[in-house]
């Protein structure tokens, strides 16, 4: 098994510094009028730099709204008010139009991958054309409607997962996609390569995943918290999937770090959006138990009241059990 799993290795090294003539990690492609050679006219050329400038302040302006999501609000969880991003989705819509390839994947992350979706749609016509970090932002379950046999699909593919030619896999395409610089393909590899060869493959993986993370693919932000290498690499992807995903916000870092501001910031986000109980009665406690300064007067005893108001969470969740048999033994006994 050994030498088989050195085999389907086997090869990377060369191929790696061969193909240079994929895209490179974090290049972001602007499609726009070239400042090169002359114009045809100043008023086309104004148009052009008028095009320029319009771009770049709506993603300036998405990237600033996306950094600021899920906005602290002390009337959460308290309150079931959908959030909407409807703002946020449209400014990355405008700048998929005006040509910004990461401003599509970005739209259709906001619209849930949707397949019919006009973001999705040119983030696939994108990764088609040749857009290498297009097709990195497809995720795997959009191969079947979309993404399948384009550029990067080996890699996403179930058979690919452990890669063996017994199972399906390509794996002499498999390797041509770690060549060209899809991370999801290298990490492929390197599950079935030994040592050395696995060791560069994972080294790979997380200088092209950081890249990929800093665009705003998650799933390349989870591959950098995979490969990384310590503190650094954890905290960067830690960062960017709190952005990209709420369900990845987590305080443990911060409080390690001595930030208890940023790490109850966090985890107000992670109670109040989502509005999951057992998490909530976690952030009372810390409250009640003085880790984190309160930010508005009875916040703690508010947060646990609110998810201790739950049958399930009385009878299994072991504070509001507590606090339930409290309350009884507080009751005045029947006549």
């Amino acid at each position: 098994m050994k030498a088989k799993r050195a085999g389907v290795a086997s090869g990377f090294v060369v191929l790696v510094f061969v193909g240079c003539g994929g895209q490179q990690p974090g290049q972001r492609t602007h499609d726009g009028a070239s400042a090169n050679g002359r114009s045809a006219g100043d008023e086309a050329m104004q148009n052009k730099v008028g095009s320029r400038n319009h771009r770049r302040a709506v993603i300036a302006q998405a990237d600033r709204a996306l950094r600021q999501r899920w906005p602290l609000d002390y009337r959460r969880p308290f309150i079931d008010e959908p959030y909407r991003e409807d703002a946020l989705q449209r400014l990355y819509i405008e700048g998929c139009r005006t040509g910004d390839k990461r401003s599509c994947w970005m739209a259709a992350m906001l619209d849930g991958w949707s397949p019919s979706g006009a973001a999705t749609k040119q983030m696939i016509e994108n990764c088609v054309a040749g857009d290498v970090m297009s097709c990195r932002a497809v995720p795997r379950r959009l191969d079947r409607g979309h993404g399948d046999n384009k550029p990067g699909s080996v890699g996403r593919s179930s058979a690919c997962t452990y890669p063996d030619p017994d199972n399906g896999c390509d794996v002499t395409a498999l390797r041509q996609e770690c060549t060209e610089g899809f991370p999801d393909s290298c990490m492929d590899l390197s599950l079935a390569a030994t040592d050395t060869d696995k060791d560069m493959l994972e080294e790979r993986v997380r200088v092209l995943a950081r890249a990929g993370c800093e665009s705003g693919i998650k799933a390349e932000c989870e591959l950098v918290r995979r490969t990384g290498h310590g503190k650094d690499d954890f905290v960067f992807s830690q960062l960017h999937l709190c952005i990209l995903d709420i369900s990845w916000c987590d305080s443990f870092d911060l409080r390690e770090r001595g930030d208890l501001a940023g790490a109850r910031d966090s985890d107000e986000r992670a109670c109040q959006y989502p509005r999951d109980r057992t998490f909530c009665v976690g952030l009372g406690q810390k409250y009640l138990e003085g880790v984190y300064e309160e930010p508005v007067p009875g916040r703690g005893n508010a947060l646990l009241t609110w998810a201790c108001n739950d049958e399930f969470m009385q009878k299994y969740e072991r504070t509001c059990k507590a606090r339930a048999a409290g309350n009884a033994a507080l009751r005045p006994a029947s006549p």
